[in-house]
This record gives structure tokens, sequence and C-alpha cells, in this order.
């Protein structure tokens, strides 16, 4: 499976040795259309290929990235009738933290529950006007904001026994990909891409009401043309 877009090309191809593998989900857009766009390759191509999807639930977000995730996840199972669902590990932490990722990941690995694993990683705004203004009016330029866990252009798209297709493409690619697919009416509304901080106990509104004033919520903004 290839898509292309604006000189950017995502491939989706496994070897055939990998029977099981581990997709991240977040509950985001960017994590949402990858396992979509995993689980349609495996499906469209006939693959003995199991899937288990890896979320960490942490305390900083309130703890909806598993609530998103298994939206996602049946979404998927619905639409495309996916039946290699495996496992789907969703692990608490106080952060969502790279080393607690690494942590689940290398357990599932030495346990044999995966043979590889996959991420969502994009890019940082790469070309095009990157100026976005906030709900509160005001003006950011999205790609002069440093982000710890973006990398930098021209990553490997493998790494090891790691998979990151979509290493070296941007949101907009992203937003394309929806739209190639056909989901952007079903499947987006159902991801969150805020990184806002919950107040308080637990409202279930909160999930549905994104701040449109951090980082996460403009490059969702500048790519789908909505928070």
């Amino acid at each position: 499976m290839i898509i292309e877009h604006n000189g950017h090309t995502v491939e989706f191809k496994l070897p055939q040795y990998y029977k099981k593998i581990g997709v991240n989900c977040s509950g985001g857009a960017d994590s949402a259309i990858l396992l979509y766009a995993v689980c349609k390759y495996i499906k469209d191509e006939n693959l003995d290929v199991t899937v288990n999807v890896i979320t960490c639930s942490n305390d900083l977000k309130d703890r909806w990235n598993g609530r998103k995730a298994a939206d996602v996840i049946n979404f998927i199972v619905e639409e495309l009738d996916f039946k290699n669902f495996d496992i789907h590990y969703v692990y608490y932490r106080d952060a969502q933290a790279v080393e607690y990722f690494h942590e689940v990941e290398g357990k599932l690995f030495q346990d044999g529950r995966i043979q590889a694993m996959v991420s969502g990683i994009t890019q940082k705004p790469m070309t095009g006007d990157t100026t976005i203004e906030n709900i509160e009016g005001k003006i950011v330029q999205l790609r002069d904001v440093v982000l710890p866990d973006r990398e930098t252009p021209n990553m490997p798209i493998w790494d090891g026994n790691y998979w990151n297709p979509m290493a070296n493409i941007d949101k907009k690619f992203v937003a394309h990909m929806f739209d190639y697919f056909g989901v952007r009416d079903t499947l987006l509304p159902l991801t969150r891409s805020c990184e806002a901080k919950p107040l308080g106990r637990f409202d279930p509104d909160f999930e549905q009401t994104p701040c449109g004033k951090c980082w996460w919520c403009l490059e969702r903004k500048w790519a789908f043309g909505e928070y």
C-alpha cells in the first residue's frame, strides 16, 4: 500500500517473517489513522499477522487515552470487518513518557507477544505557512516550537524491529490520509489531539472540549482546519 501527497510518500509493507506486531495507539489522530492503515493493509493483502494495540493511559491526561484508543479499535473492527486484533494492552502510568513505552514494549518482545513495533511518529509542520491563530487570537509559528518528541527529517523508517512508516511526513499528510481512506467524518471525531490537562474530578465533557491553545490543538487546526 503506497500513499502519495505533495511529493511525499508513505508505504505500508511488512516483511513476511513478522506475524505478530504491536501498534502504539494514543487515541490521537496520527496513531488512529496509522492503526487504520496498518489493519487495512493486512486485510487487503490477506496477511497472517495479528495486531496488538498498546496504549499508555496516564494521570496527566485523566487517563482518556485508553478510552479513545478503544473507540478507534472498535471503529476499525466494524468498518473493516477486521479479525486480526489480539490484545489491547492499556498500561497506567503517571505520565506519557518514552521510558515507559520502551519498558512495556521490551517486555512484550521478551515474552514473544510481538515481533515488531509500529509507531505513528510524525514531523513538525515542514512546508507552507505554519502560522496559526489560537482560540484566544494569539498568533503562533508552529515551525519554531521545539518539541522533544519530534525527530529530525529523514529519520529511518525501519530502526531494528521498530517500524515508523510516517516518520518523514507532517500532519497535513496525516489529514490527507483521513481523506484518502474516506474516514475524516467518521474516525477523526473519535480522536483527541489536545494535550491540555483536566482540572478537578473527572468530567466526561472534558474529552469533547479541546482547549484550542496548546501546540497540539494548533497543529490539528493547521492540518485539518478544526480542533
